[in-house]
């Protein structure tokens, strides 16, 4: 531990009473509050001619930087920026960042009390615990609530937090080291975020941990600190704290808008909250440049509590719009699986993918052999796909070209030739080619005969076989084994399909990424899985919106756009229904969050 004293010796004497501190020797405080940034924000390089203390309370996708170094702020930390410290922040793309700051000054008290303050020191001390963030919250409270004491009673608890942060560190924050939330935790935790503002029972979250509501309540105040009611009302604060910063909302709409039915309800728990009233937080904060922070992105609108009157003009053009302007260098696509609970047909397909602002649609088979066995054409529908500006990205098939029975091979060839020519009528250029069939325990070289032998069938028409792996297939199951079955056929390209459930189901090496070139990759699907269900029992049906889950979607998108692809990412889900969701509402929501979870 360091000895250097980090309180002063004039402060020593357990004798000396605090009011009788002389101002001039404390940190004078200039600034302080408690901010919630929306998703996607940022703060473009600065430096300040002050100390900024900030508290992250919970870990987020959060980049800060300083000087030449990068911090992903990714679980609960205390951010120290000194005086002309270059420093930048990229809030999460995700979800709202809330954070607590405090900007101050030393005044007369001596730097080197507090090692903290040098230059050189820490930039981002990780915390996870409630005393130091009580003190926090302490001194925010009385900023707002007791401004007249700040520079006393305000400075006295901060030169203490300042203090017990030096310490901390110093010991290496073992005392208070952060345990990992078992995953049950962590998927109610997800689940609160995401579903916000609408109203979950802890019985509805302890039905899809797979833990009965008395055991997750348990659970959840001994790893979080407090219930699962208590975060979902935390959570509905925050929101609100946003849309305070819309100087023309009322607090009746924004209470709505958080999840609140009753105002005069959510007007005593944002008190109870906040140390202020939600109008007094309004006062405080609001400012025309911070309007733009006021506005929701998608996610947090699609399900709305009960009770809320409904979405005007303003909020269905917003409701339009990607939430956030990011990189994304990819084309996109809707493929149809994402809208099989709406029972589409083939021009409802299109027509939703078009006004959701995709790029092109995955069709599948099943629905164009439906199409044109109503008396209508592959070439009609090819028409109408063009007038709407949707590409046919590939198509969904399954055709058993890998099976180990020469019979249903030879049926399978057939089916081939009959999908081919309604394809190539469609324009499409490409279907996806998965191990359908019987493959247990065939050789991979033998995989690859047969594949060589379909893409010589398709050759004619003009359309390729994108090679895909399933996660759960005896074979065939794993990228690497992929890449191996594309070397084996001899010929000098084999598109792949790539996609995260199978990487993660088939417990692909995704070093194995490093491996592919542009030409590698025929079509990429965009989804996400939690934690729960575990990977030996996820199915289908559990597949998320990308950047819900735990797929390493930056790390994808990363190493899709290194390699040079610049091809369709494509929306793949099988949901049972989305929460009431409209089939727009819906492929809308899932652009946004594909665009931001694959942003680079």
């Amino acid at each position: 531990m360091n000895d250097t004293p980090s309180w002063p010796e004039w402060a020593a004497a357990s004798s000396i009473e605090p009011d009788f501190l002389p101002a001039a020797r404390l940190p004078a405080i200039r600034l302080a509050g408690d901010f919630v940034m929306k998703p996607g924000s940022g703060l473009a390089q600065r430096d300040i001619p002050d100390y900024e203390l900030l508290y992250f309370p919970e870990g987020t996708g959060t980049v800060y930087q300083v000087g030449e170094r990068s911090y992903t702020l990714s679980q609960p930390c205390f951010i120290l920026t000194r005086p002309g410290e270059v420093h930048s922040y990229r809030y999460d793309g995700h979800k709202p960042t809330r954070h607590l700051f405090i900007h101050f000054w030393p005044r007369s008290l001596p730097v080197a009390a507090l090692p903290l303050l040098l230059p050189g020191g820490p930039a981002v001390i990780p915390y996870e615990g409630e005393f130091l963030l009580s003190l926090m919250k302490q001194i925010v409270s009385i900023a707002h609530a007791s401004p007249e004491r700040l520079q006393k009673r305000g400075s006295l608890l901060l030169l203490t937090l300042l203090s017990e942060i030096h310490f901390w560190h110093a010991d290496g924050g073992a005392a208070g080291a952060a345990v990992r939330l078992p995953p049950q935790v962590e998927l109610a935790v997800s689940l609160i975020d995401h579903t916000l503002p609408a109203p979950l029972t802890v019985e509805e979250l302890a039905q899809k941990t797979g833990w009965t509501p008395e055991h997750l309540s348990r659970t959840f105040v001994r790893y979080v600190g407090c219930t699962p009611k208590e975060m979902m009302t935390r959570r509905r604060i925050d929101l609100a704290c946003q849309l305070l910063l819309d100087g023309q909302k009322s607090i009746k709409e924004i209470a709505f808008e958080a999840g609140f039915t009753d105002q005069n309800y959510f007007c005593r728990v944002f008190k109870a909250t906040k140390a202020i009233t939600a109008s007094e937080y309004r006062s405080k904060h609001y400012h025309p440049r911070y309007t733009d922070l006021a506005r929701l992105p998608t996610e947090n609108r699609f399900t709305r509590p009960t009770g809320f009157s409904g979405a005007n003009d303003n909020d269905k053009r917003r409701n339009s719009r990607p939430m956030n302007n990011v990189p994304f260098p990819f084309r996109t696509s809707l493929n149809a699986s994402t809208l099989f609970p709406y029972k589409l047909n083939m021009e409802e397909q299109i027509r939703i993918a078009a006004e959701a602002g995709y790029d092109g649609i995955e069709i599948w088979i099943r629905d164009l052999l439906a199409y044109t066995g109503s008396g209508r054409s592959a070439a009609q529908l090819r028409q109408l796909a063009e007038q709407a500006g949707i590409e046919i990205a590939g198509a969904i098939s399954f055709i058993p070209w890998a099976d180990r029975d020469e019979a249903v091979r030879a049926e399978g060839r057939r089916q081939a030739e009959e999908e081919l020519a309604m394809l190539a009528e469609l324009g499409c250029p490409a279907f996806a080619a998965p191990p359908f069939g019987n493959v247990r325990d065939m050789p991979p070289a033998q995989i690859a005969a047969y594949y060589a032998e379909l893409a010589e069938q398709a050759k004619p028409y003009g359309i390729t076989p994108i090679l895909e792996f399933w996660g759960r297939s005896p074979v065939l199951a794993t990228l690497g084994e992929a890449l191996d079955i594309a070397s084996l056929s001899g010929l000098p390209q084999v598109p792949l399909l790539l996609d995260p459930f199978h990487l993660y189901t088939g417990g692909s090496n995704l070093a194995d990424l490093s491996r592919l070139s542009s030409a590698d990759i025929g079509m990429f699907h965009a989804n996400d899985y939690a934690a729960v269900p575990p990977k030996a029992s996820i199915t289908d049906a559990d597949r998320l919106f990308p950047g819900d889950g735990i797929a390493p979607s930056a790390a994808l998108a990363a190493a899709l756009a290194g390699c040079g692809y610049r091809g369709f990412v494509s929306l793949e889900l099988f949901a049972a229904d989305y929460e009431g969701r409209t089939a727009l509402e819906t492929a809308r929501y899932g652009l946004a969050k594909m665009k931001t979870a694959y942003a680079v």
